[in-house]
């Protein structure tokens, strides 16, 4: 009687657990847009940390790391976002997280802030690879 009680105890307390795990999952997820890569890109000081970092081994040219506004295809700025992220290219997508009601149920989904629009921060090679996905219409460059 007693080990059942000590299986029913240890259960009960890997459930809380989970959902503990499941909450903290869920909030990092909600407060933290999905569509920024790497992470830390908005800051400048990363930013300077990675130009240093590579610039002894790529020539002069593929250093040059400059801000470019894409203009997708229609509905594919998530779609390139996931390419982007998988060519290891430097990108962020503005998102607010939206709620829709289906059937009585909610349901939430990131949304683009900008319809069509995405900003990538790559040099000349990292630009003609996000090119050759067929998801940009057009590309323009920052000014900075």
């Amino acid at each position: 009687m007693v080990a059942h009680e000590l299986q029913a105890g240890d259960v009960e307390e890997a459930l809380s657990e989970t959902d503990r795990a499941q909450r903290e999952y869920s909030e990092l997820r909600t407060t933290r847009n999905p569509y920024l890569y790497p992470a830390g890109l908005l800051d400048s000081e990363y930013r300077r940390a990675i130009f240093q970092e590579y610039a002894h081994e790529t020539s002069a040219e593929d250093s040059q790391r400059t801000w470019w506004l894409l203009h997708a295809k229609p509905r594919q700025e998530k779609r390139l976002a996931d390419e982007l992220r998988r060519l290891d290219v430097p990108h962020y997508l503005p998102a607010t997280k939206s709620k829709a009601i289906t059937r009585g149920k909610p349901r939430y989904s990131w949304m683009p802030l900008f319809s069509g629009y995405l900003f990538l921060w790559s040099n000349e090679a990292q630009r003609l690879s996000a090119l050759q996905t067929n998801r940009i219409v057009h590309s323009y460059p920052g000014p900075c």
